[in-house]
């Protein structure tokens, strides 16, 4: 089944037909020509310091070479379906160079390309989120000149069985003409490692607004069979949430990308699936699976088993599916703290900066800056702080709560100064929450309420709209919300 790309419904019909006459045509590689994924295009980026591994399809039994960057590999011969695939040697971070892949009758040349560090950003709406909707757009799109920041926009496409080429996408440097379709956080994200690093960047972006996190991940890691996947897919139309139906934009959006050498993920998606406490204990194994199956499809041919994989923890928003204890949106956010076990990963937590009132909260600066500091730690190994205060345990004694914090996550702090801190609440054995004071105290966090005389559980930013929740470290990050109880 090819994938579909979704367009608007005007002029569906030949739109259609378009998009089925291009399948043929990938379908069956011409006699004459080199087929390459659309990731190998003018201006494109390829990581530094790993293989580069080139593939596509000719015509059976011809000889392709590929030469790049003054370095060659051996001819290969592609098969009777006409498929090839290549090695050539790492390269540093440097170009402009010229890739050329000649199978002794067409030859295919690709210009502009540099070497640099590849990162692929997914998820939903906030990650897709342009520039030219976020803050300050006139300021950004101006300040976007940086041709060697370089991104890759995946269209949003759909399949029921996992396919092995894109439904479009070219490679665009920034400049103030077209980085207002950029993604906000990914280009902040690009910009703040381009200052640190020095080498190119390049963005894959493959985001679809409104996804759930069961869309991103294949049909075996979720227990489904894939010749059911395919066959309900096939009677699906771009009105049936497509999005939200398993495995479908993976097969399209991501599993093509493979084995393309990237430095690692960016990730920014869980709203869609915070709809109930339910939903979201349920992405305590999905994200965990998400994250081992775009690891294992790297693996492979990378031996990348802790592929840098980074994520942005939901921002505080007053979605009205709060009951009281009961948040959906913490517990989220909680399953995102407790996949922190898989090494190679890290969180910017962004409970200080969301909109209460906008699910898609305007500030993107803060949040690729967040995400650029978990990558200079978990990506390249400097010694950065890189998140907020973290909870170790709690100790209970009379009529207070002892909140003692990791060194990690630096000095604690108050948002504002002080230290007095709001957003805690206590509850004893009845199970019932109250508000508390809390203040910091020898380098730990003192918790009480006159309404819990002996407090039996401590919970800190439990709701989906923590903006008042103000304990931080003195590097301004913000603490992740938690709780002690499991109730």
């Amino acid at each position: 089944m090819p994938s579909r790309r979704v367009r608007p419904p005007a002029r569906r019909g030949a739109l259609n037909r378009i998009a089925t006459a291009l399948f043929v045509l990938l379908a069956v590689p011409a006699a004459h020509a080199v087929e390459l994924p659309r990731l190998f295009s003018d201006g494109m980026v390829v990581q530094r310091d790993q293989p580069v591994q080139v593939w596509g399809r000719a015509a059976p039994g011809a000889q392709v070479t590929v030469s790049f960057a003054g370095t060659a590999a051996p001819a290969t011969q592609a098969d009777a379906d006409g498929r090839w695939s290549l090695e050539l040697p790492a390269q540093t971070a440097g170009g402009p160079h010229v890739m050329r892949i000649d199978d002794g009758k067409q030859p295919r040349v690709l210009n502009d390309v540099l070497v640099g560090d590849v990162w692929l950003a997914s998820g939903q709406s906030n990650m897709e989120w342009s520039i030219a909707q976020a803050a300050d757009p006139d300021a950004e799109i101006a300040r976007a000149t940086d041709p060697q920041i370089r991104h890759f926009k995946i269209p949003r496409s759909w399949a029921g069985t996992p396919q092995a080429q894109l439904a479009g996408g070219e490679w665009v440097a920034a400049s103030p003409q077209v980085a207002g379709r950029f993604s906000a956080v990914a280009h902040h994200f690009a910009r703040e490692l381009r200052a640190v690093t020095g080498v190119p960047v390049g963005i894959i972006d493959s985001t679809w607004g409104g996804s759930r996190i069961e869309a991103w991940i294949d049909a075996p890691s979720q227990g489904l069979d894939e010749v059911k996947v395919a066959a309900d897919a096939a009677s699906l139309g771009e009105d049936d949430d497509i999005n939200q139906r398993p495995a479908l934009l993976y097969n399209a959006m991501i599993h093509p990308l493979q084995p393309y050498a990237m430095r690692g993920v960016i990730w920014y998606q869980g709203e869609s699936n915070a709809n109930t406490v339910e939903d979201a204990l349920r992405y305590r194994r999905q994200f965990p699976a998400l994250i081992d199956q775009w690891r294992g499809q790297w693996r492979t041919q990378w031996d990348a088993p802790s592929l840098p994989f980074l994520w942005v923890q939901l921002a505080n928003y007053s979605s009205g599916k709060d009951r009281g204890d009961a948040s959906p949106w913490a517990v989220l956010r909680e399953a995102q703290s407790m996949t922190l076990w898989m090494p190679g990963t890290a969180q910017a937590v962004t409970i200080d900066i969301g909109d209460p009132s906008d699910i898609h909260p305007r500030n993107k600066q803060d949040v690729g800056r967040r995400l650029a500091l978990a990558a200079r730690h978990v990506a390249y190994g400097e010694a950065v702080a890189f998140h907020g205060p973290t909870p170790q345990y709690t100790r209970f004694e009379g009529k207070a709560a002892h909140v003692e914090f990791g060194t990690s996550g630096g000095t604690l702090a108050v948002r504002g100064g002080g230290t007095r801190v709001r957003g805690f609440a206590l509850a004893g054995t009845d199970q019932v929450f109250h508000p508390a004071e809390a203040v910091l105290q020898d380098g730990r966090v003192v918790v009480r309420s006159a309404a819990v005389p002996r407090p039996a559980a401590v919970r800190y930013g439990w709701s989906d709209n923590p903006a008042a929740a103000d304990l931080v470290n003195t590097d301004g990050l913000p603490a992740s919300p938690f709780r002690s109880d499991n109730w």
